[in-house]
């Protein structure tokens, strides 16, 4: 089951992405940046976070956030309008706070590290869902 919801999630982000123009998202990490381009699963019986926003430039941003097991599994995915940001830095803090804040709700320990856009899609698939519709969360 949480293999079909996994695949659906992606399918539906990829959707997102292919269906609507994108508005304008956070510059690649700059060259030579240590951060990884794939998602690397954390170790077992440990879960993983990953976060992303993007910024219309007119004021408006979006944030996702996703939870997964060291398999891959979600178990958490949410995704957030922020009606008021100025900048690109204030959504991606925006985006680093809801994420945590979903994160304390439902695990214990946690751990930090950067993770280059092409190994986090589905929270910046998430992040631009948030510019579509209402806030949402799902917990599998």
């Amino acid at each position: 089951m949480h293999e079909i919801l996994d695949t659906a999630l992606n399918r539906f982000g990829e959707f997102i992405v292919a269906a609507q123009a994108p508005p304008r998202i956070l510059p690649n990490s700059p060259p030579g940046s240590s951060s990884p381009n794939s998602w690397i699963p954390p170790p077992p019986n440990l879960y993983k976070l990953n976060f992303d926003a993007v910024w219309s430039g007119e004021g408006k941003a979006g944030a996702g956030a996703v939870i997964r097991s060291y398999d891959g599994v979600i178990l958490m995915a949410a995704h957030w309008e922020i009606s008021s940001s100025s900048s690109v830095d204030e959504a991606e803090a925006s985006a680093c706070f809801l994420g945590l804040k979903l994160a304390l709700e439902g695990l214990r320990n946690t751990h930090t590290s950067h993770v280059k856009r092409d190994g986090n899609r589905i929270a910046n698939c998430l992040a631009k869902l948030a510019l579509l519709s209402p806030d949402r969360t799902w917990t599998f």
